[in-house]
């Protein structure tokens, strides 16, 4: 979800956004597994210029069927139509995991005006 930032430090969702703008994507990360998750964290490759990826802090144990909220805020948007952020949790595979391919998501931002 594309998101704009207020003078309150609170984002709302628009279809709207302008290069100068600070701008959000919100994700949320569920433990699907049948065992609780321990420690981890995650990366998010951000469409910066220049570019930058967040690693996160190590975030706190998900028990089976938890599920996690997180909202990015970044500046300086890439000039380009179609930047793509991409939320990478559990990065260096440390989780002992059945089923991988779910830790990658992605989206794309478009419409910028710049």
């Amino acid at each position: 979800m594309n998101e704009d930032q207020n003078n309150n430090n609170e984002f709302t969702a628009t279809t709207t956004l302008r290069s100068g703008d600070r701008i959000a994507v919100r994700f949320v990360v569920d433990n699907i597994g049948t065992k609780q998750s321990g420690d981890w964290y995650f990366n998010a490759s951000l469409p910066t210029f220049p570019s930058h990826i967040f690693s996160s802090g190590m975030q706190q144990n998900l028990e089976p069927g938890d599920r996690i909220e997180f909202i990015i805020g970044f500046d300086s948007i890439e000039k380009k139509d179609g930047n793509v952020v991409f939320i990478n949790a559990d990065p260096a595979n440390s989780l002992n995991e059945i089923k991988e391919d779910n830790n990658i998501a992605s989206t794309t931002i478009s419409g910028v005006i710049f």
